[in-house]
């Protein structure tokens, strides 16, 4: 599944009453978590206690 597709899809699966804001704030968070997965990948991972710790921020 190409980007674009993906996130078609990810806008079909957020409630009827979804904002514009909420919207963003999903791509915003799918962009940072793929960016830290490819560092991840590059770096050959990275303690998962540091990886949880920086996501759990991320999303809350």
């Amino acid at each position: 599944m190409n980007t674009k597709e993906e996130i078609i899809k990810m806008i079909k699966n957020l409630p009827e009453d979804v904002t514009v804001e909420d919207i963003m704030k999903e791509l915003y968070v799918k962009a940072k978590v793929e960016k830290r997965l490819d560092r991840m990948e590059s770096r050959n991972g990275i303690p998962q206690g540091d990886y949880t710790a920086k996501t759990w921020k991320l999303l809350h």
